[in-house]
């Protein structure tokens, strides 16, 4: 069974069981993967979906300065990414040097102009402000 279809299967299962919160935040997940252009995904697609709504999640929980408890939301996409696929956040050294190796701001009327390669390349781990905020002090 793909991770895609057990989300499903655990949605029918919160809504048979009237299972309000997590039939509600698995609705959330199970519509972004529909929103798709491929309505039947790979694990590593849904993977990356999870890690992405993840990391929105992380973000939100920070501007709202949310410190304990956490979200039942968080820990809902925490049980379908398995644990050895937990994106890790890249620290600030790592994302310079991986800057440093891999572009050549050269190549670019506008060295922000780069942030979606290095984006795409560092995966959600690699938190968008961050980068900008490396790139500006180069």
């Amino acid at each position: 069974m793909t991770i895609q279809e057990t989300i499903l299967s655990d949605l029918e299962r919160a809504v048979k069981n009237k299972d309000i919160s997590n039939r509600e935040n698995l609705k959330v997940i199970f519509s972004e993967l529909q929103r798709q252009k491929t309505k039947i995904l790979t694990d590593d697609t849904t993977i990356y979906i999870l890690q992405t709504l993840k990391g929105w999640e992380e973000d939100r929980l920070i501007k709202c300065d949310v410190k304990e408890g956490g979200s039942r939301y968080l820990d809902i996409l925490n049980n379908y990414i398995p644990e050895s696929m937990q994106v890790k956040e890249l620290n600030e050294n790592a994302i310079k040097e991986w800057i440093i190796k891999n572009i050549d701001f050269s190549k670019y009327k506008n060295k922000f102009a780069s942030i979606k390669l290095i984006k795409s390349n560092l995966g959600p781990g690699a938190d968008g402000s961050l980068i900008h905020k490396i790139i500006e002090e180069m």
